[in-house]
């Protein structure tokens, strides 16, 4: 019987573990973390700046929304206002504004740069995580998002 019990459990002792393969991919990521102080209780809103062409915007933004949340951060959206309308309701473009629903902009950049600004600190850059290498797939660079996030959090001061 006990056999079986630790059996039963050997499945979920194992879960989490990264591979060989994936250490070894992390190493090559060289990620380096400078932190100044992040309040985890705060709400984290992803923003990328990448190409829009290439289709990365929403896939990059979504996939790192689901490793902070995952992690237990709160996730807020932001939202972009483009168009107003004149007297004549005649729609005149002006300046893109973003709005952003949390204390964190989390902004996703190219050639592997994140910026962390604070919107209640006069929008001063709190952290910033530099790494080697791309994390665009969703699915399978799911390890490296989640170990770039838990190294962000164990250098908070």
């Amino acid at each position: 019987m006990k056999k079986l019990l630790l059996l039963l459990f050997l499945p979920v002792l194992g879960y989490g573990q990264l591979s060989n393969a994936q250490k070894n991919t992390l190493k090559k990521m060289k990620i380096s973390v400078v932190n100044r102080g992040l309040d985890k209780s705060s709400t984290f809103v992803p923003y990328s700046t990448l190409h829009s062409s290439r289709g990365l915007n929403e896939d990059t933004e979504a996939s790192w929304e689901l490793s902070l949340f995952n992690y237990g951060l709160d996730v807020g959206k932001y939202s972009i206002s483009k168009t107003v309308k004149d007297t004549n309701n005649r729609e005149i473009s002006l300046k893109d504004n973003v709005n952003f629903d949390g204390r964190y902009v989390f902004e996703i950049k190219e050639n592997g740069y994140i910026s962390i600004f604070d919107l209640q600190n006069k929008n001063k850059i709190v952290a910033t995580i530099t790494y080697r290498g791309n994390i665009y797939n969703r699915l399978k660079d799911n390890f490296k998002r989640d170990y770039i996030i838990s190294k962000l959090f164990r250098t908070n001061k």
